[in-house]
């Protein structure tokens, strides 16, 4: 079952990208600075590819608890980067 939720979602976000990639129509490809303006009109274009993250993101974390790595330990050590990047930060 694991398996195949996981074929549903690769390939779904396979589709996702190609279609958004090889659109037969020339305008699909612009971005228009008025739909970015309209916040529903953009979160309705933005919404396949917040779904697509969250479901690979839930798939990702899923694996690698499967494979015996500690997911709570990973974040904390990438926690604990933060403050070396303030460091580089000029203000």
């Amino acid at each position: 079952m694991i398996k195949l939720l996981a074929i549903v979602i690769a390939v779904f976000s396979f589709l996702t990208i190609l279609s958004f990639f090889f659109s037969k129509r020339n305008g699909d490809n612009v971005v228009d600075m008025k739909d970015y303006q309209n916040p529903s009109k953009s979160f309705m274009q933005m919404l396949p590819f917040i779904v697509v993250g969250i479901a690979l993101t839930a798939t990702a974390l899923f694996f690698l608890s499967r494979l015996g790595i500690n997911v709570k330990g990973l974040i904390q050590n990438f926690l604990s980067f933060l403050p070396l990047i303030r460091g580089f930060l000029p203000f």
